[in-house]
């Protein structure tokens, strides 16, 4: 890389990270903008951006974190003693609004780490739901299927399980004849549809 470029990235980062366009940001950095462009397509470049603009975020939440007792108070003062009734109640909207704001504020980012907790376990896509891969879980359930069919679905589920292994030898034997079981019913109800 280029010393120009070097010096460039810095100022394009910032710019962007500040909320400027592209091509803004470019002309602030002393680039073109197809320059901008191509530098963006550098997985590093909108890293920086993010996390600088991050690091903005986090500030300014503290400005407002140490500002926010004061205005709570002062709201307070103009919600019990302002002489205007118009000034009350835009104190009371404003506190009203900020809480609720607040608690959904609260509520999303407690969902976000649940989703977040989901995420960091073992996949719970398609095929774990309908196609579990623990005998603790029970066998899969398909509505609509008759006997013979329930049958025969439930002990190509435990075949699963047995081939997955982990399964001390006792839970192995126990498996291999409740699917032993579940093929013989499953055949006698072919036998007498057929007859």
């Amino acid at each position: 890389m280029t010393n120009y470029r070097q010096n460039a990235d810095p100022m394009l980062i910032n710019a962007l990270a500040a909320g400027k366009s592209v091509p803004a940001a470019a002309a602030e950095a002393g680039i073109s903008r197809a320059t901008a462009f191509r530098r963006l397509q550098d997985p590093e470049i909108p890293r920086q951006v993010d996390e600088l603009r991050e690091n903005l975020t986090e500030v300014a939440l503290d400005k407002l974190c140490h500002a926010a007792e004061p205005a709570c108070k002062r709201l307070n003062v103009l919600l019990d003693g302002a002489a205007s009734e118009n000034v009350q109640l835009s104190a009371a909207r404003t506190i009203l609004d900020h809480m609720f704001t607040i608690r959904n504020f609260h509520k999303l980012q407690d969902r976000i780490r649940e989703l977040e907790a989901q995420l960091t376990q073992e996949p719970q896509g398609d095929r774990d739901r309908y196609w579990p891969d623990a005998v603790e879980k029970g066998p899969p359930c398909v509505v609509g299927l008759d006997i013979q069919h329930g049958y025969r679905h439930v002990a190509n589920w435990m075949e699963y399980i047995l081939y997955k292994g982990g399964l001390p030898d006792e839970r192995v034997e126990e498996l291999k004849q409740e699917i032993a079981e579940l093929r013989e019913s499953a055949q006698r109800f072919d036998e007498a549809i057929a007859s």
